[in-house]
Protein backbone atom coordinates (compact mmCIF):
# COMPACT_ATOMS: atom_id res chain seq x y z
CA UNK A 1 0.00 0.00 0.00
CA UNK A 2 2.98 2.40 0.69
CA UNK A 3 4.39 1.66 -2.29
CA UNK A 4 0.90 2.33 -4.36
CA UNK A 5 0.71 6.00 -3.23
CA UNK A 6 4.78 6.66 -3.63
CA UNK A 7 3.62 5.38 -7.54
CA UNK A 8 0.62 7.46 -7.24
CA UNK A 9 2.70 10.93 -5.98
CA UNK A 10 5.52 10.05 -8.68
CA UNK A 11 3.00 10.09 -11.46
CA UNK A 12 1.52 12.72 -10.68
CA UNK A 13 3.89 14.95 -10.36
CA UNK A 14 5.35 13.70 -13.51
CA UNK A 15 1.77 14.87 -14.78
CA UNK A 16 2.30 18.35 -13.40
CA UNK A 17 5.78 18.86 -15.10
CA UNK A 18 4.98 17.27 -18.69
CA UNK A 19 1.84 19.84 -18.51
CA UNK A 20 3.91 22.78 -17.48
CA UNK A 21 6.95 22.03 -20.01
CA UNK A 22 4.15 21.26 -22.74
CA UNK A 23 2.72 24.89 -21.88
CA UNK A 24 5.72 26.86 -22.05
CA UNK A 25 7.07 25.35 -25.59
CA UNK A 26 3.23 26.07 -27.02
CA UNK A 27 3.67 29.57 -25.29
CA UNK A 28 6.97 29.73 -27.11
CA UNK A 29 5.48 29.28 -30.56
CA UNK A 30 2.54 31.70 -30.47
CA UNK A 31 5.21 34.49 -29.40
CA UNK A 32 6.21 35.21 -33.04
CA UNK A 33 2.48 35.33 -34.61
CA UNK A 34 1.35 38.49 -32.35
CA UNK A 35 -1.55 40.20 -34.04
CA UNK A 36 -1.36 44.11 -34.74
CA UNK A 37 -3.58 45.89 -32.90
CA UNK A 38 -6.76 47.23 -34.28
CA UNK A 39 -6.52 50.37 -36.10
CA UNK A 40 -2.79 51.32 -36.10
CA UNK A 41 -1.93 51.62 -39.92
CA UNK A 42 2.13 52.10 -39.80
CA UNK A 43 3.33 53.76 -43.10
CA UNK A 44 6.85 53.82 -44.81
CA UNK A 45 9.26 56.71 -43.97
CA UNK A 46 9.82 57.65 -47.33
CA UNK A 47 7.85 57.31 -50.22
CA UNK A 48 7.68 58.81 -54.10
CA UNK A 49 8.37 62.26 -53.81
CA UNK A 50 6.84 64.49 -56.63
CA UNK A 51 8.69 67.68 -57.80
CA UNK A 52 8.02 70.77 -56.32
CA UNK A 53 5.00 72.97 -56.77
CA UNK A 54 6.21 76.42 -57.47
CA UNK A 55 2.72 77.89 -56.93
CA UNK A 56 1.99 76.26 -53.46
CA UNK A 57 5.86 75.70 -52.33
CA UNK A 58 5.13 72.56 -51.38
CA UNK A 59 5.61 68.79 -52.69
CA UNK A 60 3.48 65.96 -52.15
CA UNK A 61 4.91 62.56 -50.89
CA UNK A 62 2.87 58.58 -50.93
CA UNK A 63 3.89 56.41 -48.74
CA UNK A 64 3.02 52.75 -48.66
CA UNK A 65 1.58 50.71 -45.66
CA UNK A 66 4.25 48.93 -43.65
CA UNK A 67 2.37 47.26 -40.84
CA UNK A 68 -1.50 47.46 -39.86
CA UNK A 69 -4.51 45.27 -41.45
CA UNK A 70 -5.40 45.93 -45.07
CA UNK A 71 -9.09 45.82 -44.38
CA UNK A 72 -8.98 48.82 -42.05
CA UNK A 73 -6.26 50.79 -43.50
CA UNK A 74 -6.02 52.82 -46.85
CA UNK A 75 -2.46 51.03 -48.54
CA UNK A 76 -0.99 53.87 -49.26
CA UNK A 77 -1.12 57.52 -48.00
CA UNK A 78 -0.18 61.08 -49.52
CA UNK A 79 1.45 63.46 -47.44
CA UNK A 80 2.45 67.18 -48.04
CA UNK A 81 5.66 68.85 -47.17
CA UNK A 82 7.12 72.25 -47.60
CA UNK A 83 9.72 72.77 -50.22
CA UNK A 84 11.72 75.02 -47.90
CA UNK A 85 12.87 72.31 -45.60
CA UNK A 86 15.78 72.61 -44.39
CA UNK A 87 16.55 68.65 -45.81
CA UNK A 88 15.77 69.62 -49.29
CA UNK A 89 17.46 72.86 -49.51
CA UNK A 90 21.13 71.84 -48.30
CA UNK A 91 23.59 74.04 -50.42
CA UNK A 92 26.90 72.32 -51.88
CA UNK A 93 29.47 73.43 -49.53
CA UNK A 94 32.49 74.78 -51.73
CA UNK A 95 36.17 74.76 -49.45
CA UNK A 96 38.30 77.38 -50.30
CA UNK A 97 36.02 79.84 -50.30
CA UNK A 98 37.47 83.29 -48.82
CA UNK A 99 35.16 86.80 -48.64
CA UNK A 100 36.60 90.40 -48.13
CA UNK A 101 34.67 91.58 -44.51
CA UNK A 102 36.37 94.91 -43.83
CA UNK A 103 35.42 96.36 -47.39
CA UNK A 104 31.69 95.69 -46.89
CA UNK A 105 29.57 97.64 -44.02
CA UNK A 106 25.95 96.55 -42.61
CA UNK A 107 22.70 98.10 -44.06
CA UNK A 108 20.68 99.93 -41.69
CA UNK A 109 17.92 98.28 -39.56
CA UNK A 110 14.93 96.83 -41.88
CA UNK A 111 11.82 97.75 -39.56
CA UNK A 112 9.66 95.37 -41.29
CA UNK A 113 12.23 92.30 -40.79
CA UNK A 114 14.11 93.74 -38.04
CA UNK A 115 17.31 92.39 -39.54
CA UNK A 116 20.65 94.14 -41.44
CA UNK A 117 22.77 92.81 -44.26
CA UNK A 118 26.29 92.57 -44.66
CA UNK A 119 27.23 91.45 -48.48
CA UNK A 120 31.18 90.38 -48.67
CA UNK A 121 32.80 89.67 -52.21
CA UNK A 122 35.13 86.70 -52.95
CA UNK A 123 38.81 87.56 -52.25
CA UNK A 124 40.69 86.97 -55.01
CA UNK A 125 42.82 83.73 -55.07
CA UNK A 126 39.62 82.18 -54.10
CA UNK A 127 38.49 78.36 -55.09
CA UNK A 128 37.03 79.77 -58.60
CA UNK A 129 33.64 76.98 -57.92
CA UNK A 130 32.62 79.56 -55.08
CA UNK A 131 30.06 82.18 -55.52
CA UNK A 132 30.96 85.62 -56.31
CA UNK A 133 29.09 87.34 -53.03
CA UNK A 134 28.26 85.61 -49.25
CA UNK A 135 25.31 87.42 -47.27
CA UNK A 136 25.26 88.04 -43.72
CA UNK A 137 21.95 88.60 -41.73
CA UNK A 138 22.33 89.80 -38.48
CA UNK A 139 18.89 90.47 -35.61
CA UNK A 140 18.90 93.99 -34.95
CA UNK A 141 19.60 94.47 -31.25
CA UNK A 142 18.10 97.16 -29.24
CA UNK A 143 21.53 97.35 -27.13
CA UNK A 144 21.55 100.40 -24.92
CA UNK A 145 25.18 101.52 -23.96
CA UNK A 146 26.70 99.77 -20.72
CA UNK A 147 24.73 96.71 -20.95
CA UNK A 148 27.42 94.90 -20.49
CA UNK A 149 28.17 93.28 -17.77
CA UNK A 150 31.16 94.79 -15.87
CA UNK A 151 34.34 92.93 -16.58
CA UNK A 152 35.76 91.26 -12.88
Amino acid sequence: MKQFSILCVLLLVMVVLLSVFLGSTEAKKNKGNRKVKAGVCKYDRKGSESPCNTTTNAMTITLNLRKGDPASCAPSKTVSKSCNDKSQTKKKKVKGCKYERRGSDWTECDATTNERTKVMKLKAGSNPECPETRSKIKSCGNKQKGSRRPKK
